[in-house]
């Protein structure tokens, strides 16, 4: 009874934040437009960071690029957000990368 609940449960979840994308209140271009401009730049981060871009979000609306999560140092931040706003699309990068504090 209890995986029926939770079934259904997951199966409602998906179904609202599949409907949630759908009604976006920008137009289809802009967001396929974002969703490419967010794949680049996690690409790009990914060839040039490798494994340490695991930890950092990108999120793109209207050609601003937000970075967000956490890197090693204050140079790997400076460099994602360099690698982001020379990715073709990006009109702007806000960095809110944080530096994890070392024991």
């Amino acid at each position: 009874m209890k995986k029926i609940a939770l079934a259904t449960l997951f199966c409602g979840v998906v179904l609202v934040s599949g409907c949630m994308s759908i009604t976006r209140s920008e137009p289809a271009g802009h967001y396929m437009d974002n969703n490419v401009v967010t794949a680049k730049v996690k690409a790009r981060l990914i060839e040039e960071l490798g494994s340490d871009s695991r930890h950092i979000s990108v999120n793109t609306h209207n050609g601003q690029v937000q970075l967000s999560g956490y890197v090693d140092s204050k140079a790997e931040a400076k460099q994602a957000a360099f690698l982001a706003g020379s990715t073709p699309g990006v009109l702007k990068v806000r960095n809110n990368l944080i530096v994890n504090k070392k024991p």
